[in-house]
């Protein structure tokens, strides 16, 4: 596959996703903490932490791999 300076549509649309989504998490974890809400509500925003990442480091591959 050829290097391009013009990513496909998709990759655009995935990195502004995952952008909202930290954004969006950083904000949710500032508002448990501060409301000191049950461990396992701190556990499902840690989870969501984890998919996250997994969807960060999927994104990286098809990104700068070009699979």
């Amino acid at each position: 596959m050829q290097w391009s300076l013009f990513l496909p549509w998709y990759h655009v649309y995935g990195m502004l996703l995952i952008v909202l989504g930290i954004l969006l998490s950083v904000w949710l974890v500032y508002i448990v903490e501060k409301a000191r809400q049950p461990p396992w509500l701190k556990m499902a925003f840690a989870i969501l932490l984890i998919a996250l990442a997994i969807g960060f480091g999927v994104q990286f591959l098809l990104i700068f791999l070009a699979i």
